[in-house]
């Protein structure tokens, strides 16, 4: 079970699920959540529930923005701030449920799940190429999202970026490792990392 959080005073919050091999990555929840109100109480509560209802693990996986994202220091105040509250909520869970764990409650930075999820990175404009301003990577990412969840609505903005941050966390190394090897071999799959790790001495 996974929840993709697109931290923001508006966040987007999806919560997807891969029980069965058949089925793939599917999403069960995917919506924009105001931290002005109950809801991301209400979402974090449902990951748990759905994780318990089908015995499986979650994983939540929050986004970071590096060193300050395109505004510098105040967005990345800002922006840290927002996730916050999700952060606080994950772990005040954690100490209810066998579902969730601290070391399950991952960060994924913008320009890594981006990079691997969103094949788009701007388009042409009067014959020129054009990076995308942030309203044009919240379309490419509700256009990836659509493309991962055929079957699925995705909601555009925050909710779409959530959705592409599932699907990231679903194939990333970090969730792997934070599952386990033990619980990975046990349902057949076999843990190898997708990049060389550099370690120092």
């Amino acid at each position: 079970m996974y929840l993709g959080v697109d931290s923001g005073k508006r966040s987007g919050a999806t919560i997807g699920m891969c029980a069965d091999p058949r089925k793939g990555l599917q999403i069960l929840r995917c919506e924009g959540v105001d931290l002005d109100t109950r809801d991301l109480e209400l979402v974090v509560e449902h990951a748990v529930d759905l994780a318990e209802q089908y015995s499986l693990p979650l994983i939540a996986m929050l986004e970071t923005w590096g060193r300050g994202g395109p505004l510098g220091l105040d967005q990345w105040i800002g922006l840290g701030e927002a996730r916050g509250p999700w952060r606080r909520e994950l772990r005040i869970r954690c100490k209810d449920t066998d579902a969730l764990t601290l070391k399950r409650i991952l960060l994924a930075s913008q320009s890594r799940w981006r990079s691997l999820v969103v094949t788009e990175t701007g388009g042409e404009v009067d014959g020129e190429w054009v990076a995308f301003d942030p309203p044009g990577w919240k379309l490419a990412a509700k256009r990836a999202a659509e493309a991962h969840f055929v079957d699925a609505y995705v909601p555009p903005d925050d909710a779409a970026e959530s959705a592409c941050i599932v699907v990231y966390a679903s194939r990333s190394d970090a969730a792997a490792e934070a599952l386990g090897a033990r619980y990975l071999a046990k349902r057949g799959v076999v843990y190898e990392p997708l990049e060389r790790r550099i370690f120092a001495r």
